[in-house]
């Protein structure tokens, strides 16, 4: 016997489905046409489709009344049993509140029976731990009224007294024992009942902490009245029992008005035992229409593998004979004996032997649900509308294979050109969304060759994890700009409120403020959320100006010595408030007093914002300490007062971004306002409260718009797409960990029931979903090799499932009847291997072959590299003849300009010449951490100031840099300073020691105005230098060490010397000292020798000047560089980023036949002319 008002319509399509709603709508509509059609969807996207479909056959979609189960059952409630309070005492959030309330109770160590508990939070200071143990028992209890509501009804029937008796006697009589019983008595074994009975003794904390929920509630009006009569009833009704008395309600001769005259239940998959009661319930009532998603139109609420049942028989005969041989107690049995096997596996084969694998693996969750929907007396009208798939693609046979409940017989083969199944394994997340751009722009060009329509809303894109995606996802389809022919328009959906929105990440910072650690990086982040920067008129362009201040006055962290000392015992130079004291200082008092003086005109302006972002900054530290303890309500008033009317400008998105936030302060006041027992809530709770309220809240974007959808991986979203893409199906990944708290009892082994719902078996039967509702093809993406090593990593295990079932399956044209030839070849077909980068050329390269995956091309021109047809080896700027444009020059050459190119020049050429920068060296990030050493060029530069300074003038010189925190402070700072005082007090004496006096008033002249002719490349330039020298006969290098490298001091030196001897100021001999205090002694030149010297680097200059010139350092210290090229060891000459971005290598260097030579010239003169003059 069938219930005729409760219809199951069974399909695979959902098309099939929306067309029978919107059908059943139109054909009979509700007697009055003021009334609502109840629609029951699970989420947006299903509201969306559904819609759509309505509107596309009725031409309109209107009083349709969307909403989730749990939403219609409470209005009916509401209803049913004349109840208008909605505040839900027994939802999750209420509960972990209430729990959190009553900690000083079960937090006593008199109290008995909460030692668990009472151990866990003992070291809790801040209330989170107790709060996160809070919501995980709430999570639990939420999940009992769901899935056991037998165990609520029981719980609400004990008493304190049921209580004692059972601590006074475990085996006592009574309800609690009663409940135990029932739950272990048919277990498998008298061993395993045992087992459970220890377990649930061990966990009636749990149905302690239950009954004292009721004892918490402040059951009153918001006008402070108490509750009263049904009122004060219904308030206390938690969830189990409000769906007991509505089924009773709905089921008696009793009137109720206002119920709905019949609702519309569509896309579910599953649902718990108790909603299909009420639903039989409510359709004695209403008509009610629960539209399925079945894939298969067989019976299938049965299927199991043979194996599983021979298992079975095998383990009792073992242990019969064990018994005889070896007498074991039930529960040693049950322990040991087996262990290593699972009833769920597969035979020594790999097959499942009863029905289709696939349903047999991914299926059981909806295969529960049909179960208990037939298990209902009488059993609803089941109406089956199937649709026969297409069998000609894969994907179309695999489908009808999961329609019939069977597996064929004979192999299926895959057609040549057939694209509608492939499984695709890249190196990286971003390589997979590169991967996937071409393989959707793919489908675009092969439907425009068939004539066919195809629209960017008819693909969808999901993925596991779509907050870990999403930067790739902008990255990728977001730098194609809207005008270019391959852009794809595209929108996320289902990211996270805290990762995606900048407004509430900058919220829960500035309320953490006075527990982090207040970097540079910090701030200047604050400052770049627009509505931050714009509350204190600071802009992007402003923000890299405020970070070049932070690295010149050496701002690290910390708004104030307050802040710095909590971590260190000394002063610390480094904190914003030193640093503004410096900026101040400079642009008030100018360049002549020791301050920074780089601040002047609007930058002031600026300076002054930055202060009173600053002010602000402290005065909110100082307000939100992390002992900090108050109720909901005032944490929402200095919420608004402190930092959102403080640090945003409100404008409507802003406002729309903090919606989250206001909603879920004004629920917990809400919440802890109705309990007795009320919690004090810290700030480190409200954290934590906030952060968990914005992972909960998903950010939509409308679904099944005209763009690419891109969303995650939800239970009932099996909305159909012609093109099904699903990425990040990795080991380990897919299906998702469940983090089931080990005191929940629905997860004990002996307790789990048919239909209860687990993350993995949501996530199998989500991939199964994803497969019937694919079209025209599916695809799949895991990251199935490392990027560092190339090591092969595994796919999901479901993904591995569905593959070794099409491989298992189906053949390619030709093949024999080898299974483990075929399978190969079947792996083959359907399996591809990315390159690791989007450049390489065979991306580009169209190659279908037999018995292979048709090629994918890649659609990214910025990618497009030369084919293999016309590689050549790459081309340096230092293997070409001549720049002839930039040959012309001034005839006077500046001093500055030889010496650079002395020191390298590579660099000059690029930087002078063409006008090239090579600055990746350089590093504009700040550092968040103070230095506690000198860098080689700030340690130098300190030393060669010290050599000329008397010790007072050296300290007072270290001390104002200190100040500006230029120096590392406390011990690494004296270090420092002994440091760069013994290195100066080495270079003095060794230079006093030859006879230098050391002064800082030099005596400078210009170098002489002689002219010098030099030819290149048979052309003649008469040229003359520009220039000032000092006429000292020492040179101090506290950059450099002697003994490592001298070329580079002894070239700029030589220069020097010769320019001297040139105007009559030369010295027999000089004196040059490096840090070490190491000292060359240098033979000065003749006036001939020196014009000579000087007239040989304008040469080498000019030909620098019209190509790149060969002068390595590296090289010029070689002692016999001819020996080191004739023995290959290259690696012994180091180039810079420069000479390698010129030349490319030294082994290519030399083996250019000029630039060879250009090298050995001025190898030979620098070893004739320079080196050879050194002692």
């Amino acid at each position: 016997m069938s219930n005729p008002h409760f219809n199951v319509i069974n399909s695979n399509s959902l098309e099939t489905l929306a067309k029978i709603c919107a059908q059943l709508m139109e054909r009979y509509p509700l007697a009055d046409p003021l009334l609502n059609e109840e629609i029951v969807v699970m989420n947006m996207g299903m509201r969306s489709f559904l819609t759509q479909e309505i509107a596309k056959q009725n031409q309109i979609a209107a009083q349709c009344n969307f909403q989730q189960i749990w939403q219609l059952i409470w209005n009916i409630h509401n209803k049913v049993n004349g109840s208008d309070d909605k505040l839900n005492r027994f939802d999750r959030s209420y509960i972990a509140w209430n729990i959190a309330g009553m900690r000083d109770i079960w937090s006593n160590p008199e109290i008995k029976g909460f030692e668990k508990m009472q151990e866990y939070v003992k070291d809790d200071t801040d209330g989170s731990r107790c709060y996160e143990l809070a919501a995980k028992i709430a999570d639990t209890f939420d999940q009992y009224q769901m899935y056991r509501p037998d165990w609520i009804a029981a719980f609400n029937t004990f008493t304190y007294e049921d209580f004692l008796a059972f601590d006074a006697d475990n085996d006592a009589p009574g309800k609690i024992n009663d409940w135990i019983n029932e739950n272990t008595r048919s277990k498998n074994s008298e061993g395993r009942g045992r087992a459970i009975r220890e377990v649930l003794i061990s966990n009636l904390w749990q149905v302690r902490l239950w009954c004292m929920l009721r004892s918490n509630f402040l059951l009153q009006n918001e006008d402070g009245t108490a509750l009263a009569g049904l009122e004060r009833e219904n308030a206390l009704l938690d969830r189990a029992e409000v769906m007991l008395r509505l089924r009773m309600a709905l089921l008696s001769d009793r009137k109720i008005d206002r119920l709905p005259q019949r609702v519309f239940i569509f896309g579910v998959s599953s649902l718990p035992l108790q909603v299909i009661a009420f639903l039989e319930a409510l359709s004695y009532r209403s008509q009610v229409f629960l539209f399925l998603l079945n894939p298969c139109a067989e019976y299938w609420g049965d299927i199991d593998s043979s194996w599983k049942f021979n298992f079975k028989e095998y383990k009792k005969r073992i242990l019969a004979v064990t018994d005889k041989q070896y007498p074991l107690e039930e529960n040693q049995r049950s322990a040991g004996i087996g262990k290593n096997f699972s009833e769920n596996s597969y035979n020594n084969d790999g097959d499942l032997i009863e029905g289709n694998p696939l349903l047999l693996s991914f299926g059981k969750q909806a295969r529960d649900n049909l179960a208990l929907l037939l298990s209902k007396e009488p059993v609803p009208l089941f109406i089956n509308a199937f649709v026969e798939n297409d069998e000609s693609s894969l994907l179309g046979a695999v489908q009808r294979q999961l329609l019939s409940l069977s597996v064929p017989e004979e192999p299926v083969v895959i057609k040549d050109n057939d694209t509608s199944f492939s499984v695709h394994a890249c190196h990286t997340k971003r390589r997979e969304i590169e991967v996937l751009r071409d393989a959707i722009l793919a489908k675009f060009k092969e439907a425009k060759e068939k004539g066919e329509k195809l629209l960017p809303r008819d693909i969808v894109v999901m993925v596991p994890t779509i907050n870990e995606y999403a930067p790739y996802i902008s990255a990728v389809f977001g730098e194609v700009s809207p005008d270019a022919n391959d852009y794809l328009p595209y929108g996320i959906s289902d990211r996270t409120v805290s990762q995606s929105s900048l407004i509430a990440g900058a919220v829960l910072t500035l309320i953490n403020i006075s527990s982090e650690r207040i970097t540079n990086v910090l701030l200047t982040d604050l400052l770049s959320v627009p509505a931050i920067g714009a509350k204190f008129n600071i802009d992007a362009d402003d923000v890299s100006l405020i970070v070049r201040w932070f690295a010149d006055n050496a701002v690290f962290w910390g708004l104030d010595d307050f802040d710095t000392q909590k971590e260190s015992e000394i002063k610390l130079e480094g904190t914003f408030e030193e640093g503004l004291k410096r900026m101040v200082s400079g642009e008030m008092l100018g360049p002549d007093y020791d301050s920074y003086p780089e601040i002047e005109g609007d930058d002031a302006k600026l300076l002054g914002n930055l202060a009173y972002f600053i002010r602000e900054l402290k005065k909110l530290r100082d307000i939100f300490t992390p002992t900090l303890s108050i109720e909901p309500g005032e944490w929402g008033r200095l919420l608004n007062e402190y930092i959102i009317n403080k640090f945003f400008v409100l404008d409507e998105d802003v406002l729309s971004e903090l919606n989250p936030l206001f909603e879920t302060v004004d629920s917990v006041s809400q919440i802890v306002n109705s309990l007795k027992h009320k919690p004090k809530i810290t700030l480190q709770v409200f954290l934590v409260m906030l952060s968990r309220a914005l992972d909960m809240q998903r950010e939509y974007n409308p679904y099944l718009r005209d763009r690419i959808n891109f969303c995650s991986l939800v239970p009932m979203r099996a909305v159909p797409f012609k093109h099904v893409f699903i990425l990040g199906l990795n080991d380990m990944d897919f299906p998702r960990d469940e983090r089931t708290p080990g005191f929940n009892l629905m997860s004990v082994k002996g307790l789990f029931r048919r239909g209860d719902r687990s993350r993995g078996l949501d996530d199998r039967f989500l991939f199964l979903e994803a497969l019937i509702s694919a079209r025209e093809s599916i695809y799949f993406s895991y990251i199935g090799q490392s990027p560092i090593d190339r090591k092969e990593l595994n796919p999901s295990v479901v993904l591995t499932e569905l593959m070794d079932y099409v491989c298992d399956n189906f053949t390619l044209e030709g093949l024999d009847s080898d299974k483990k030839i075929r399978t190969a070849a079947v792996k083959e077909r359907i399996w591809c291997l990315e390159h690791m980068n989007s450049y390489h050329e065979d991306n580009f390269i169209t190659h279908d072959e037999a018995g292979k995956m048709p090629k994918i091309p890649s659609f990214d021109e910025s990618s497009l590299v030369i084919p293999s047809a016309d590689k050549r080896e790459r081309v340096f700027l230092g293997d070409k003849k001549e720049y002839v444009a930039r040959s012309e020059f001034s005839d006077k050459v500046l001093l500055s300009d030889l010496l650079s190119f002395l020191s390298n020049s590579s660099r000059y050429f690029l930087h002078d010449v063409l006008d090239i920068s090579l600055d990746d060296y350089q590093n504009d990030d700040l550092s968040e951490v103070e230095s506690f050493s000198l860098g080689t060029l700030e340690r130098g530069s300190l030393i060669e100031t010290l050599v000329y300074s008397d010790e007072n003038e050296g300290k007072e010189f270290l001390e104002n840099l200190k100040e500006k925190g230029q120096l590392p402070c406390g011990i690494f700072g004296q270090k420092e300073e002994h440091l760069l005082f013994d290195s100066a007090l080495k270079i003095r004496k060794a230079l006093n020691s030859r006879g230098c006096e050391l002064s800082k008033d030099k005596t400078y002249v210009n170098v002489s105005s002689e002219k010098f002719t030099v030819k290149v490349n048979d052309k003649s330039y008469t040229l003359m230098l520009e220039g000032i020298i000092d006429t000292d006969k020492y040179g101090i290098y506290p950059f450099n060490d002697f003994s490592n490298n001298s070329v580079k001091p002894l070239l700029k030196f030589a220069l020097k010397a010769a320019q001297a001897a040139l105007v009559g100021k030369g010295q027999p001999e000089y004196f040059l000292v490096d840090k070490n205090a190491q000292v060359l002694t240098f033979k000065g030149y003749t006036y001939k020798e020196a014009y000579d010297l000087t007239a040989r680097l304008l040469l080498f200059f000019i030909a620098g000047r019209i190509h790149p010139y060969p002068l390595i350092i590296s090289a010029l210290k070689q002692k016999d560089l001819a020996d080191v090229i004739a023995k290959g060891k290259f690696t012994d000459i180091s180039f810079t980023q420069e000479e390698s971005y010129v030349f490319g290598s030294f082994e290519h260097l030399v083996k250019n036949e000029v630039n060879n030579k250009l090298l050995f010239l001025f190898y030979d003169f620098y070893k004739n002319n320079i080196e050879s003059r050194v002692n």
